[in-house]
Formats: C-alpha cells, sequence, structure tokens
C-alpha cells in the first residue's frame, strides 16, 4: 500500500500514522503560550516551504511540558480548515510516546470522525517469520 492510501476504508491515511516532518516541511511563522483544556501548550502556526505536503497550512497545539502534539488542524491553500486531528491521549513505553487515542476529523463532511484506539502496544521485535505470505493469509 502506499502513503495516501486510507486505511480500513477510513479518513486515515497510511502516511497519517507515520512520523511527520514538519522541520523539512513547513517553517514556523507564529508561536504562541496558550492552553488545550489543562494542559500548557504552545501554539505554532506553520507554512509549508514545499509544494509536495497535503496542507499549505498548519496550527500545532504541543504541549509544553511533554512535546507531544495534542492537537492539529490542517488548512488547503485558500485557508479552508479540512481536517482537526486530536490525540488527548499517550502512553509512555520504554523511552517512547505512543497514541493511546487519535481522533481525525474531517471538517468538510460534518459528523465525519475516525477514531484510532491503541492498547496492549509492544516495541519488542518480532519474528521475522510473523510475515511470512502463509502467516499473513492465516491471519486475514
Amino acid at each position: 500500500s502506499t502513503a495516501r492510501e486510507n486505511v480500513q476504508d477510513s479518513d486515515v491515511n497510511n502516511d497519517d500514522l507515520g512520523v511527520a516532518n514538519f522541520q523539512d516541511d513547513y517553517d514556523v511563522v507564529k508561536i504562541e503560550e496558550g492552553m488545550l483544556g489543562n494542559i500548557p501548550v504552545y501554539i505554532l502556526d506553520l507554512e509549508a516551504t514545499v509544494d509536495t505536503v497535503d496542507y499549505n497550512t498548519i496550527k500545532l497545539w504541543v504541549g509544553r511540558e511533554d512535546n507531544l502534539p495534542y492537537k492539529e488542524e490542517d488548512y488547503s491553500l485558500s485557508g479552508t480548515l479540512m481536517r482537526t486531528i486530536l490525540a488527548p491521549k499517550w502512553s509512555k513505553i520504554g523511552d517512547k510516546y505512543i497514541y493511546r487515542e487519535v481522533y481525525f476529523i474531517d471538517e468538510l463532511k460534518q459528523g465525519n470522525k475516525t477514531t484510532l484506539k491503541f492498547a496492549n502496544v509492544s516495541l519488542q521485535r518480532l519474528d521475522d517469520a510473523t510475515f511470512t505470505t502463509q502467516n499473513l493469509a492465516v491471519n486475514q
């Protein structure tokens, strides 16, 4: 599958679940301090520096204490809010932070939201045999 393909017939693309490359693809044009509920955050306004990104402008709420992205608003070239991502719950496993819950809200189709919940996450390496054609066919 490709990065732009949807996950399980949802509004979430494969690349939505990867690590965002804001540093290489966007410039920070404004930083403010604020609150998101009871979480002290930095509110960053980002503008694209390349034309290969999906969204020209992004507004990002990042925790001041943990640097985790709790909210993201994605805007089109014309300034239309296209999508909101909320990540209110995180788990720390080893030295890594993993979403426990993340919500993708399609702002163009009212009421259209995809919720992903992650449970029993492990960073333990899987045996290569897990990904054989035979094993993958059995586990479908």
